[in-house]
């Protein structure tokens, strides 16, 4: 089941000591707009600069095959994050959570 999930995507994963301290996906949505699925931390890990390493990766990788676009789908904890690695809040979305929504 991770295969079918991992495989089709454009997965990355940071490995710091041996061990996997994050990782990433990357899935088009069409010849411009490239979305950042998931960008995961192990928490024990967090503040240490491996999510910042990991999105400059992606924005890299984006650039590189020529996406012009990189959607961010944010959990809204996270909103502070993005805007230090200078992405925009451009909308939020409704959220399956009631009363919550997603930048």
């Amino acid at each position: 089941m991770i295969e079918e999930q991992i495989v089709p995507k454009r997965t990355h994963v940071l490995e710091a000591d041996g061990a996997i301290v994050g990782f990433y996906t990357l899935v088009p949505h069409d010849a411009t707009t490239l979305e950042l699925e998931h960008l995961f931390i192990e928490p024990t890990k967090l503040r240490q600069g491996y999510g910042s390493q990991l999105f400059r990766h992606a924005r890299q990788i984006a650039q590189e095959a020529n996406f012009r676009v990189l959607v961010i789908q944010s959990d809204p904890h996270a909103v502070g994050f993005y805007r230090a690695l200078r992405a925009r809040l451009t909308h939020e979305i409704p959220s399956s959570i009631p009363g919550r929504s997603i930048p």
